[in-house]
């Protein structure tokens, strides 16, 4: 599964040592909402992704192209 910077950032700040621990993490940073409102679209777009994983899936990091 390919992640932007920015959600590899949001994982590496957010893991909880399980995919489960984790995407509670990121809902429960969803449901405040005000509180990181620059973060709100990388964390939606990283919990859909991660909810998607099944077992042996791999992440990786795809860097943006320089402008």
């Amino acid at each position: 599964m390919r992640l932007t910077v920015r959600e590899m950032e949001i994982l590496c700040a957010m893991h909880k040592g399980t995919l489960s621990e984790t995407l509670e993490l990121l809902r429960d940073a969803a449901a405040k909402e005000s509180e990181l409102p620059d973060r709100m679209a990388a964390i939606n777009s990283l919990t859909e992704k991660l909810s998607r994983m099944r077992e042996g899936d791999v992440v990786f990091l795809a860097f943006e192209p320089e402008k």
